[in-house]
């Protein structure tokens, strides 16, 4: 018997549809033809998944192994819409997501699918080959392989209409094909075996829904050489994505090495208004080179994780924020420092007050909605536990004296006129000393501080961490 939905106007069929959860449109479309020529675009509009592991390491050899549960099948999906173009059409949002392959740090197995059937990856292969994507023969590999970031890759290709996309970090660590994929995918011909992605307005790229301080800072050592830039630049080439953000990682290449990235030689992303860099680690150059491309942007959000060994160039921002000036009205900096040991032993007093001195960002456009561009709030927390690491690398009376430096006479006016607060907290998180070590008391040297900074007109609070974190922290905001 029909279904009585088919029998309703299609106004009433069409106003009814966006409330229909997902697994109720699925069911809905086998009831008849007509409920399914109604809902299946409905369906296949917004495609969502999660891969899930537990994160728990093995009883065997203490290894941390992520145990997935049963994983969504998108290779069966991709194989669907390679046999029927028409659903492929139908794809406008893609939010990819994966939760429970990191562990304290640790980048645990990736996110996978079973093992391949020869037909499918026979089709994979085929499909792939009518793109006419060059150096495509790993990628052809990973196909046959049924391996995840391929499948992903692919189904990007495959989807001429797409405009919203989210895909997690976790389907970015080790991926060697997005790059090539997605870049030949915006810049080749379009023709009825490619999709050339014109729709594309909206990028979420290495989304992370970790918001702990602790938890972000750990994985920032795991995550530090198995996130390529080379997978997130082909997002920008397109002339249509609108905002766009990415936790953008350090590139490794020498300098002059740089200027070849397909980015710079062919990029243009003239569209692009709003672009987020929550997370990032790419240095102020890698964002310079990222804003030559970016000649009409309005909001630009910047998220620096860096490491204490890292050198971090003043002039270099401001010369990358130069190239934006005639457009941006919002931005917003943040810098964060992450360290595996605590290391901040440094006798050099210029290098112990070098992340004050470098957040000079002047010389922007009158438009800035706010024009007080300089560093105003400045907040450290210094950390040390010998149960984690075994050894101190700092010493509090070291860091005073290079914050006297800074801050007496009001020197502190000469790289950061517009501060007016100096935060600080030192924290042990377990209370022992090597032999002959004096006494550490974690709240003289903050009081110290707290009457050198009144004294030269600095506001300064004594703030407490989160219990548990063992890495450096340095902050600013510049809004």
């Amino acid at each position: 018997m029909a279904s009585p939905f088919a029998t309703l106007p299609q106004e009433m069929i069409d106003s009814i549809i966006p409330y229909l959860t997902r697994t109720d449109l699925s069911s809905l479309s086998r009831t008849c033809k007509t409920v399914r020529v109604a809902t299946v675009e409905a369906l296949f509009k917004n495609i969502t998944m999660t891969w899930k592991g537990n994160g728990e390491s093995s009883p065997r050899d203490n290894e941390y192994r992520a145990v997935a549960a049963p994983p969504p099948r998108l290779d069966l999906l991709l194989r669907t819409i390679i046999q029927i173009p028409i659903l492929a059409g139908y794809v406008s949002i893609v939010e990819f997501r994966a939760e429970g392959f990191q562990n304290q740090g640790r980048c645990l197995f990736l996110p996978s699918l079973p093992s391949p059937s020869k037909p499918h990856s026979e089709l994979f292969v085929a499909a792939l080959r009518e793109t006419e994507m060059p150096k495509s023969g790993e990628m052809e590999t990973a196909l046959k392989d049924n391996d995840l970031r391929s499948i992903v890759a692919l189904f990007l290709m495959k989807c001429p209409r797409l405009a919203t996309l989210t895909l997690d970090l976790d389907l970015l660590r080790r991926n060697r094909h997005i790059s090539g994929a997605l870049a030949h995918a915006l810049l080749a011909p379009q023709t009825a075996k490619m999709a050339k992605l014109q729709y594309l307005t909206s990028l979420n790229v290495g989304a992370d829904s970790e918001t702990n301080f602790s938890s972000v800072a750990c994985r920032m050592r795991g995550l530090r050489y198995s996130l390529n830039i080379q997978s997130y630049l082909p997002f920008l080439l397109s002339s249509t994505v609108e905002e766009a953000e990415m936790n953008l990682p350090n590139a490794w290449e020498k300098e002059e090495e740089l200027d070849k990235w397909p980015l710079i030689t062919l990029g243009n992303a003239s569209s692009l208004k709003t672009l987020r860099l929550p997370n990032a680690t790419a240095s102020p150059l890698i964002v310079g080179k990222v804003l030559a491309g970016t000649p009409n942007l309005v909001k630009l959000e910047y998220h620096f994780w860096f490491t204490p060994d890292e050198v971090l160039n003043g002039p270099t921002l401001s010369l990358s924020l130069k190239l934006i000036k005639n457009t941006l009205t919002y931005l917003k900096i943040k810098f964060q420092c992450y360290s595996s040991q605590v290391s901040l032993a440094i006798d050099d007093t210029r290098k112990s007050s070098f992340p004050l001195a470098f957040c000079l960002v002047g010389n922007l456009a009158a438009r800035l909605k706010s024009p007080t561009s300089y560093l105003q709030t400045w907040s450290l927390f210094v950390f040390g536990t010998i149960v984690v690491y075994e050894i101190f690398e700092w010493h509090e009376k070291k860091l005073m004296r290079a914050f006297a430096v800074f801050i007496e006479n009001e020197e502190w006016r000469k790289a950061t006129p517009n501060l007016e607060s100096f935060n600080l907290s030192l924290f042990e998180l377990d209370h022992c000393q090597n032999e002959g070590e004096e006494e550490w008391l974690p709240d003289v040297g903050v009081k110290e501080l707290k009457v050198l900074c009144h004294r030269n007109r600095l506001r300064c609070r004594d703030i407490r961490p989160e219990f548990g974190t063992i890495v450096s922290f340095y902050g600013t905001s510049i809004q």
